[in-house]
């Protein structure tokens, strides 16, 4: 079972919910769901992702196999 979550690290509060699918027709709607466009999103570089920035949010990543915060963007 796989389990996708959003945090808003201003207001620390968040979102995690049981998904069946990691694809961007399963969670890009969940993001355009809870998150306002314009807003900052930091995601590791899975491709379901990919879209972020065409659905008007600020998106940077990070790869996880190299770090857990991106040492050069903080993201």
């Amino acid at each position: 079972q796989w389990v996708f979550g959003i945090v808003d690290v201003e207001r620390r509060i968040g979102y995690v919910t049981e998904v069946a699918r990691r694809d961007r027709a399963t969670l890009i709607p969940i993001i355009k769901k809870f998150v306002k466009p314009g807003s900052s999103v930091v995601s590791d570089e899975h491709k379901a992702y990919l879209s972020l920035r065409h659905e008007g949010y600020i998106h940077q990543t990070v790869c996880h196999s190299r770090h857990f915060v991106d040492p050069v963007t903080g993201a």
